[in-house]
């Protein structure tokens, strides 16, 4: 694509629009906490049953029950231990088994699982893990490695 030489205003620049990050709250009211997009939707949830016995239905009304192992940001899963059976009822079992988001349908919750609690939980490992990337990048690591072989004494440890 050729560039027409023209400048393109950004938003700011353009009169009569005003940015909602160019004016502050009013007076007594606080700015609002952005909720980031993985706690605004339920794989957060789903996230969070990893290392629990679930069944996963897919849209083919294949039910495979198994341990959750992994749960990647678009959804798509991987159990183990997994039981896989079809609406005509044969089972087959599976050490391990690839589930792609697109063909889910529902994702069962054991019924001994707090929802609230343990979408809680999951927000405190990030938040906590964040917390400790961010201390490291500031600090450095708390036990920085010696240099190797070299020393007041040289390599051998001898003069």
């Amino acid at each position: 694509r050729v560039a027409s030489g023209r400048r393109r205003r950004h938003r700011e620049e353009r009169p009569g629009v005003v940015s909602s990050t160019a004016m502050p709250p009013p007076e007594g009211e606080k700015r609002r906490r952005r909720v980031p997009s993985h706690e605004r939707t339920l794989l957060c949830f789903v996230q969070a049953l990893v290392g629990m016995r679930t069944i996963v239905e897919l849209r083919d009304d294949v039910a495979i029950k198994g341990v959750l192992v992994d749960v990647d940001d678009r959804m798509n899963c991987v159990l183990e231990h997994a039981v896989r059976r079809t609406p005509e009822g044969s089972t087959m079992k599976l050490e391990r088994v690839y589930v792609n988001a697109r063909t889910i349908r529902f994702v069962h919750v054991p019924k001994d699982v707090d929802p609230s609690e343990l979408i809680e939980r999951k927000r405190l490992e990030r938040f906590e893990a964040s917390r400790h990337y961010q201390r490291l990048a500031a600090f450095g690591p708390r036990n920085p490695q010696k240099p190797v072989g070299g020393g007041e004494y040289g390599p051998s440890g001898a003069s």
